[in-house]
């Protein structure tokens, strides 16, 4: 899966407020570095994803997108070297 990094997005808070509430991507698709931070999570932390997608979620079933993001982050933190 390859690494986008510049993803645009509106930075006011309307924007973000949408977006943390419906519109958030897989891990690695969006434009926050994840891997930076994946580096600086001590090994014995757990990790949790939350991703919530209201048009992802009216075609692909709750299973079907927990497999997409459990892949997502493990293809995050391998690329971290923390797989």
């Amino acid at each position: 899966m390859p690494l986008r990094w510049h993803v645009p997005y509106d930075p006011s808070d309307e924007g973000l407020i949408r977006v943390a509430r419906g519109e958030r991507l897989m891990p690695g698709e969006g434009g926050i570095d994840l891997i930076v931070r994946a580096m600086v999570i001590p090994e014995d932390i757990t990790i949790s994803v939350e991703i919530p997608h209201r048009e992802l979620a009216t075609k692909i079933d709750v299973l079907g997108r927990a497999e997409m993001a459990i892949a997502a982050t493990r293809a995050v933190l391998r690329a971290a070297g923390r797989a």
